[in-house]
This record gives C-alpha cells, sequence and structure tokens, in this order.
C-alpha cells in the first residue's frame, strides 16, 4: 500500500533538523527534484544525513492517526557535506542533537518548534577536533518532504553558519504501522542544506 503524501506544513521556510518524523511517501521524482534543490545556487552546505545507528528519533507519545501534542527527541550524523558556492569548504561532517514539539499525527506536523545544538568536524567520520557548534531553531517549513522532515527544518540561530536557513529532504524506515498501530520511534536517511 503506497503511503499519503504529506500534507503542507507551517509557514515559516526554515531548516535542519529535527524531528516528529516520518517519511509516508517520497517519489523518486520529488527525490530528483529536492536533490536539485540542495544543489541550487546560493547554498552553502549540503550533506547526507541519517540517524545515530542504534538510535531512532523517538516519539513521545506515538505518533498516530489523530492529531496530537508530541514531543520529538533524537540524533542525527551528517556525512559527506560539501560547499556548493564555496563558502563553507572545510565543513566534512557533523552531529546535530535536538528536542522539540508539535501537534503531529502520521501524516502532518503543526506548530513544531524546537532546539538544537550541531558540531561540525573537518573530517570525515567526526574524526579530530571540532571545527565549531551551530545553535539551531527548529520550525517546520512549507512543501517539506514528510513529517521527519518538517522537524528537520529552521534556522541556525548562532555560530557557524548563523542565519542561515535550513531545509531537510527526509525518509523513515517502518512507517506503514503507523495508522494502525502507532509508531514511537522511527529510523531517517536524507539530506539537508543550508541557505
Amino acid at each position: 500500500m503506497t503511503p499519503a503524501r504529506p500534507v503542507p506544513l507551517a509557514r515559516r521556510l526554515l531548516t535542519i533538523t529535527v524531528s516528529a518524523l516520518l517519511a509516508l511517501g517520497t517519489t523518486a521524482a520529488a527525490g530528483r527534484t529536492q536533490e536539485a534543490t540542495a544543489q541550487a545556487p546560493g547554498t552553502r552546505l549540503t550533506c547526507s544525513v541519517r540517524t545515530v545507528p542504534g538510535r531512532p528519533l523517538t516519539f513521545s507519545p506515538p505518533l498516530g492517526a489523530m492529531a496530537r501534542p508530541v514531543t520529538a527527541t533524537g540524533a542525527v550524523l551528517l556525512d559527506g557535506c560539501s560547499s556548493p558556492d564555496g563558502s563553507a569548504p572545510r565543513i566534512a561532517s557533523g552531529r546535530l542533537d535536538f528536542r522539540g514539539s508539535g501537534r503531529a499525527s502520521c501524516t502532518r506536523v503543526t506548530g513544531a518548534r524546537g532546539t538544537g545544538r550541531l558540531v561540525w568536524y573537518g573530517a570525515a567520520g567526526r574524526q579530530g577536533r571540532a571545527l565549531g557548534t551551530s545553535a539551531l531553531t527548529l520550525t517546520p517549513h512549507p512543501g517539506a518532504s514528510s513529517v521527519a522532515a518538517g522537524f528537520l527544518s529552521g534556522t541556525v540561530a548562532s555560530g557557524m553558519l548563523a542565519h542561515r536557513q535550513v531545509t531537510g529532504h527526509v525518509s523513515a524506515a517502518g512507517t506503514s504501522r503507523c495508522l494502525t498501530r502507532g509508531l514511537p520511534a522511527v529510523e531517517a536517511a536524507g539530506r539537508v542544506s543550508f541557505s
């Protein structure tokens, strides 16, 4: 059964990471459009993103068919970072820890707000000393590709890449049971861009 497409979320265009996450239906065509967006002119940085192995994003209470207040917590790893406009060439990887809350169901989230702390590294796999940090304010953005992406969106409030918008394009595994049994946790992967 093909999951329903999520409904566009709130109005502020913000980005990365972090979550009432659930990818209910990103098509291959949508994926290509999102990839093109991530590489568009004006993009400072783009990275692949995935949940920490063995530590899925969690929802309390679990996501379900009916919208209700939900708190999402988790951590995601950023890898393969590149700077299309050449403004952030030293960043290679990072880790984002976040906490957010909003009114969420299996297919949408509204009124989400949260905070996150992102640590940047100049080597792959978060090796060596950290380059610096970014403090994030997380808020959903219009046209998010999934509930997960809605929580992984916002603005860099301070630190490296300050004042840049963060946009996540994220899909999640094991979401088919959400409507019938609820979803307490999810593993997710995709891309995030800073522009």
